[in-house]
């Protein structure tokens, strides 16, 4: 599954050269230009990575809200200074992993994402395999298999069942499935996510479909105690 990167950015030259940067196929870029939306991103989008700019007013009041917050306070955020190596200290002392000063080389930049998400991934468990009796998902090789006999599925149907399964027991919205799988700025809509999981209840068959539980008027829910 492609990294969520979550930007705070409200300079507009900047917001551009960073989605130069991350058009890359690893990662998948949310923008926001002011704090309270950002936060909200934060809680409801949970990224990867925060790519916190000291641009924006009062930036280390929101870096300060993401720690002291159990949803995100093992969220990473990556520092992005204008030079004041001050702000970019207490940064750090506030919880932030790395920082980089302006102007920075672009490879620099994308190294240091790649290395966070990696750290990230393992530490949270996010890069290992998750088993649901008969149901296997071997996140790092990105195969499913079933009672032993793997299952061929397309990427996003995938990615759909990963989503699913890694929030077991909760329920997911049309809404964040499309923005999770397809990416925030994707313009597909809700019945994209219908399809995919109508083909994912094909393909793994009577034993699991009844454990992917539709929620009437809001989503979907992976219920693992369901298989059969």
């Amino acid at each position: 599954m492609r990294a969520r990167v979550l930007a705070v950015e409200d300079d507009a030259p900047a917001t551009s050269r960073l989605k130069e940067l991350l058009v890359l196929p690893e990662f998948v870029l949310r923008v926001e230009r002011r704090l309270e939306p950002a936060l909200a991103a934060a809680f409801q989008w949970e990224p990867e990575v925060v790519l916190l700019s000291d641009r924006p007013r009062a930036a280390l009041e929101l870096l300060g809200s993401l720690k002291h917050d159990a949803r995100t306070a093992a969220t990473p955020v990556f520092w992005l200074s204008s030079g004041d190596e001050g702000s970019a200290l207490g940064a750090l002392a506030q919880g932030a992993v790395t920082y980089l000063v302006r102007p920075y080389e672009p490879e620099e930049l994308v190294a240091r994402l790649r290395a966070i998400v990696r750290h990230f991934r393992a530490a949270s468990g996010r890069d290992g395999t998750l088993r649901f009796g008969p149901l296997i998902l071997d996140r790092p090789g990105r195969r499913v298999y079933l009672a032993g006999r793997a299952v061929e599925l397309a990427p996003k149907e995938f990615e759909t069942l990963e989503y699913l399964a890694e929030s077991a027991g909760r329920v997911l919205s049309r809404r964040q499935i499309l923005e999770r799988v397809w990416g925030f700025d994707n313009s597909s809509g809700p019945r994209t996510v219908d399809y995919h999981v109508f083909q994912l209840r094909k393909k793994l068959g009577a034993r699991l479909s009844s454990a992917i539980d539709t929620v009437s008027r809001v989503g979907y829910c992976f219920r693992p105690e369901s298989i059969r």
